[in-house]
């Protein structure tokens, strides 16, 4: 992400409620900006972001 190699994201997102986490991102310190481009929705209620990087 530090090289801006990267154009696109997919976020898995479980509604589950774990408590503490393990952040996503670690050590950015320049903004990014993302553009959500996609949604997909499961039935047991995941759901699938899918983000292009804006350049």
């Amino acid at each position: 992400m530090k090289l801006n190699l990267i154009d696109g994201f997919q976020l898995c997102i479980h509604p589950v409620i774990a408590g503490n986490g393990l952040p996503l991102f670690e050590d950015i310190n320049d903004r990014t900006i993302l553009k959500l481009v996609k949604s997909k929705t499961f039935s047991g209620g995941a759901v699938t972001l899918y983000y292009e990087t804006i350049k």
